[in-house]
């Protein structure tokens, strides 16, 4: 039987990134998912991120970062740009 999706996986799985910067894109009027449940996650996720010094010494908030676009499912080109753009960031 195939896993299904909680917000606690959400947690868990946050944990094991810690030591990796991790962006969400996730659009307002996303008909997947609700706004307020990745809110809720990336909340517990930022807690989760303070928890652990980072190898290189840089504050959860430049290694986590949440977009939210007032857009639907398909994210903007200049959201996507700056994602990439951000994790391109983390890399050097």
């Amino acid at each position: 039987m195939a896993a299904s999706w909680s917000p606690h996986k959400v947690d868990l799985e946050s944990g094991v990134l810690t030591r990796r910067g991790f962006v969400s894109n996730s659009p307002l009027h996303e008909s997947n998912f609700d706004i307020g449940g990745v809110r809720k996650a990336f909340a517990k996720a930022e807690e989760v991120y303070s928890l652990f010094e980072p190898l290189d010494a840089k504050p959860p908030d430049a290694r986590l970062k949440l977009a939210t676009p007032d857009a639907p499912h398909d994210l903007p080109e200049p959201e996507r740009k700056a994602a990439y753009e951000w994790l391109d960031g983390l890399l050097k």
